[in-house]
């Protein structure tokens, strides 16, 4: 059974309650009158509450399954913009259960041993802005940075949350800093080693470990918490 579906199924409880109420209180005695008034009172509130809650449910549905069509029609520009990145495999673009998921190799992104956007990773970011800007702009955006494995002990980092939460954040300035989206709309995420996508110890393995996961949401700006 669908959401929706259940709710059409409370409606018509609510209806049937609408219509045997007023048969039921007229069986009653008439002493117990301001009792029986008082609770018809009480069960007409409940009914209203109850259609009004109905009435925002489906609103909500409405708008999270429009959400979800944006995404899945921007996952497919997506993987046609970013094609030459995605056959390269320095990128994958996926429609998961937590939104559309851009995932970025480290090494696709930065610098050799440095923490620096790479000039040839830019067009591709780029693309990426033009549809976080356009028909996405009020998704919400998660970045999230990842690693294969726990950081050298003269790595210079005190942990790998610290060096994800620089990578993600890196990716996030792009956007905002040089692409002007609105700062709002994203949160960075730290994952460090622990959110591994492969868990082979192979040099493949690890490269596709080390990521930068840019995750659009089906939550929209200026949507109630």
């Amino acid at each position: 059974m669908t959401l929706r579906s259940g709710l059409e199924r409370i409606a018509g409880v609510i209806v049937a309650v609408c219509v045997l109420m007023p048969v039921v209180f007229a069986g009653c005695s008439s002493g117990n009158d301001d009792r029986y008034r008082q609770l018809n009172r009480q069960q007409a509130m409940t009914i209203e509450s109850l259609n009004a809650e109905i009435v925002r449910l489906n609103q909500e549905i409405d708008g999270a399954i429009s959400a979800r069509a944006k995404l899945r029609d921007a996952a497919e520009r997506l993987a046609k913009y970013l094609a030459e990145e995605v056959r390269a495999g320095d990128m994958t673009v996926s429609l998961e259960n937590k939104g559309l998921v851009i995932r970025i190799l480290e090494s696709a992104l930065f610098e050799p041993e440095r923490i620096d956007i790479r000039s040839a990773s830019e067009p591709a970011l780029d693309r990426i802005a033009d549809v976080l800007g356009g028909d996405l702009k009020r998704h919400r955006v998660i970045v999230e940075g990842h690693l294969d494995d726990a950081l050298p002990d003269d790595s210079g980092w005190r942990s790998g949350w610290e060096y994800t939460a620089s990578t993600a954040a890196e990716v996030l300035h792009y956007f905002t800093d040089v692409r002007g989206l609105d700062p709002g709309r994203f949160t960075v995420a730290s994952c460090g080693e622990f959110q591994r996508i492969d868990p082979g110890d192979t040099d493949d393995g690890r490269e596709r470990n080390r990521r930068v996961d840019v995750i659009v949401t089906s939550d929209l700006m200026g949507k109630a918490a």
